[in-house]
């Protein structure tokens, strides 16, 4: 928005004083932006992903010696285990969003499967252009490159291999676009010679704000089990599989990227070594050796073992059905965190893996009876939770519906330089009301200079050091939220005065003696607008 119209967020800290490193991605935004083809560019860009990510995670499940069953019987298991989320909360199609690290993961299977077919100048431009448009993958391309090619040419004793003009064409189609956006970054990180100590970084970076992405110590042992179980059997598969030039590179690959988790786990998990390491957020890679895993499984399952499909749709289904189930059963207070936020993710998932469990089962059974019976079950408990929204079905839900209200409201009746005190909490009202804010919880710069500032501000709206306050993200939200609530009018004013804020976003009625001063409230009168008067500022 700052970029395709420099009067939006024009007062707002985190756009205009903060390193914002998705370049690519903005310029493509603007763009469609000013085109007015901006929903529909991000519904194509988003099923672009979708198919660029299944063609080459098929074409992968091929190389391995797969089958299209095997390429099905990976994405059930895949989806099954964890709803597909990988260490550190990270998925390949993060959000269900057209995001930088969407197209990122995307255009990276893309690379691989390009690498396992030989096409080393296709698997070049995916690998190069996953890493201008995400930081992170352009820091792991260029290692992962290094090390993978020098590999192959060192197994076939023939390290001329890297200096033949195809592999030089590669490494540059890897090297240039990758470079740039890390001078990009490294660029805005020297220029800011603020610090805080390492321990500080780790508690409010790791601990405070992303505990499910950096604080692996924190993480629930569903989440471990659900990505380690397929690694011993896809370890196995590896070890018997017929030793082709794809299957050894696919291997090659699987152990590089478990060598990073390892190296993770080691400098930016158990221990935290250096806050670069931190910032490289190596979790979000394991999706790859996730995806691997579960290919490999499903071809030792499927092609190697020669499991019937049918008794497989049967043990999903069976397990699917009990998931289902439990979305009657209330979670315990004490679980929190990673199940009651993804729950609808599980049930989503389990939901389609009982129907076509279903499905194949009542197809192939000759419609026995006791298939029927065991359907109709199932349908009884999909339906009740559907209706209830514990499936997911509505993507919509997560933000406060009163807060796009509010919004939308600033957005056609406050003039356009304006500046709002917000709740922390919220991560809606920039982008519905296209208006400034001083802080939001969710809008978290990546520099350790500039955390100073983000959390100074955090302290001045919610009157606390917020460093000590922990838990995961929707308890971080409620925390927050109470923090923000308890400000007396007095207090919200002075922090509107400090940052020369025009408006207040308060939680709660705050009096008669203000009531001159509120110009909106919601519907449910969830958020009252309150303005702030010129002596005040």
């Amino acid at each position: 928005m700052r970029v395709s119209d420099p009067n939006l967020l024009s007062r707002d800290w985190f756009t205009q004083n903060t390193l914002q490193y998705h370049v690519l991605f903005t310029w493509l935004t603007s763009t469609l932006m000013k085109l007015h083809l901006l929903k529909a560019g991000f519904l194509v860009g988003y099923l672009a992903c979708v198919i660029v990510m299944h063609v080459s995670w098929l074409g992968i499940v091929r190389k391995m010696g797969g089958s299209i069953a095997a390429y099905l019987f990976s994405v059930t298991i895949f989806h099954a285990s964890g709803g597909g989320f990988g260490l550190g909360m990270f998925q390949f199609l993060q959000d269900g969003s057209f995001l930088p690290s969407n197209i990122a993961s995307a255009l990276t299977l893309a690379g691989i499967y390009f690498w396992l077919d030989r096409r080393e100048i296709f698997a070049g431009v995916c690998i190069g252009i996953a890493g201008i448009f995400h930081l992170n993958y352009a820091l792991i391309a260029i290692l992962a490159w290094t090390v993978l090619a020098g590999l192959d040419a060192w197994r076939d004793r023939a390290l001329t291999k890297l200096f033949r003009p195809k592999a030089i064409i590669t490494a540059l189609l890897v090297l240039i676009p990758c470079s740039i956006n890390i001078l990009n970054a490294a660029t805005s990180k020297w220029n800011h010679s603020a610090k805080i100590p390492l321990d500080d970084f780790v508690q409010f970076y790791c601990y405070f704000r992303h505990p499910h992405h950096y604080a692996p110590m924190t993480w629930p042992i569903s989440l471990w089990i659900s990505f380690l179980w397929p690694i011993p059997l896809a370890t196995y598969a590896f070890w018997i599989a017929p030793p082709t030039e794809e299957q050894k590179k696919l291997g090659r690959i699987f152990v590089f990227i478990l060598a990073l988790l390892v190296f993770a786990f080691f400098t930016a998990g158990a221990f935290f070594v250096a806050e670069t390491f931190i910032q490289m957020s190596l979790w979000r890679f394991s999706i790859f050796a996730k995806l691997i895993s579960c290919v490999a499984v499903a071809w030792l399952v499927i092609d190697y073992w020669k499991w019937p499909l049918r008794k497989i749709s049967v043990v999903a289904f069976v397990i699917a059905l009990a998931i289902l189930i439990s979305a009657l059963v209330p979670i315990p207070a004490n679980f929190g965190g990673f199940i009651e936020t993804h729950r609808a993710t599980f049930y989503a998932g389990a939901a389609l893996i009982a129907l076509l469990g279903f499905f194949y089962a009542f197809a192939t059974s000759r419609f026995k009876p006791a298939t029927l019976v065991v359907g109709l079950i199932a349908l009884t408990v999909i339906i009740p939770s559907a209706l209830a929204g514990k499936l997911g079905l509505n993507p919509f839900d997560d933000e406060p519906k009163e807060m796009i209200e509010l919004a939308t409201w600033c957005r056609a009746n406050t003039p356009v330089d304006s500046l709002f005190v917000v709740p922390p909490s919220d991560s809606a009202f920039r982008l519905s009301a296209r208006r400034s804010a001083v802080v939001s919880f969710k809008q978290v710069p990546q520099l350790n200079g500039e955390l100073i500032e983000w959390k100074r501000r955090l302290d001045d709206v919610l009157g606390t050091d917020v460093s000590k306050l922990r838990g995961q993200m929707p308890e971080m939200m409620r925390k927050m939220d109470d923090l923000y609530r308890e400000r007396s009018p007095s207090e919200l004013l002075e922090i509107a005065s400090h940052y020369d804020a025009n408006y207040v976003v308060s939680l709660r009625d705050l009096g008669p003696q203000f009531s001159s001063l509120n110009v909106y409230t919601t519907s449910s009168g969830a958020y009252r607008l309150y303005r702030v008067p010129t002596e005040a500022r």
